[in-house]
């Protein structure tokens, strides 16, 4: 089997190995062939802009908004103590009006 092994070796032509090559000669293209490319590298440059700008956007009105609600929650803290002072005051009407219409109620018992 060994021998028969050497004998293929042997039959065998030799034959040079392909040659390859990995670039050729640059070739001039006429500016119309490369317009998809053209097209391909702005689109590629497009999207990734167009995220960063809507991404400076979102972020804008977030700090907006934040700085919004932080003002509304200031007057919230000042309305506070004006709306405690107003139930006061509310309270104190409501007693009033409790006491004159007891004192109303008094006049007709003491006329008859």
């Amino acid at each position: 089997m060994y021998s028969l092994d050497i004998n293929f070796l042997k039959e065998r032509t030799t034959t040079a190995p392909p040659v390859t090559t990995f670039g050729t000669a640059a070739v001039a293209t006429n500016p119309s062939e490369r317009l998809p490319l053209w097209i391909g590298v702005g689109i590629g440059l497009l999207l990734p802009g167009l995220a960063l700008v809507v991404t400076a956007l979102a972020n804008n009105r977030v700090s907006t908004l934040t700085a919004d609600k932080a003002e509304l929650e200031q007057q919230i803290q000042l309305g506070q103590p004006a709306e405690a002072r107003l139930k006061s005051i509310q309270a104190e009407i409501e007693q009033i009006n409790t006491d004159t219409t007891s004192l109303i109620q008094v006049f007709p018992q003491v006329k008859s």
